[in-house]
């Protein structure tokens, strides 16, 4: 069984590292869109859903684990969310690029 504070480590580090894919993608975006352009604004909504569901599961997890323990088998799975939130996120603004490139 692993403790609440490693797991919270663990989460912690994830946050940190979805916040830098964030922030790195929409810089991305707004350097390649236009900081007022259309394209870019319709970018707000897929990072606020990004945004959204990774601290919703983040603090599901904390809470999880203040009165529980969380196998090793289990602990491997905890980045699975974050991954598919940076997924999501990346492919959704580069897709948002490619369109407004082709208009």
């Amino acid at each position: 069984m692993v403790s609440g504070d490693v797991v919270v480590i663990e989460i912690l580090i994830y946050w940190l590292i979805s916040a830098a894919v964030i922030v790195f993608t929409d810089m991305y975006a707004r350097k390649k869109l236009g900081k007022k352009s259309l394209g870019y604004l319709s970018l707000r909504i897929p990072k606020f859903i990004t945004v959204a569901i990774i601290s919703i599961i983040s603090i599901a997890i904390i809470l999880y684990t203040r009165w529980n323990y969380i196998s090793i088998e289990t602990m491997t799975f905890l980045g699975v969310p974050y991954l598919g939130m940076w997924f999501y996120h990346i492919v959704v603004n580069f897709r948002r690029i490619r369109a407004e490139r082709t208009k």
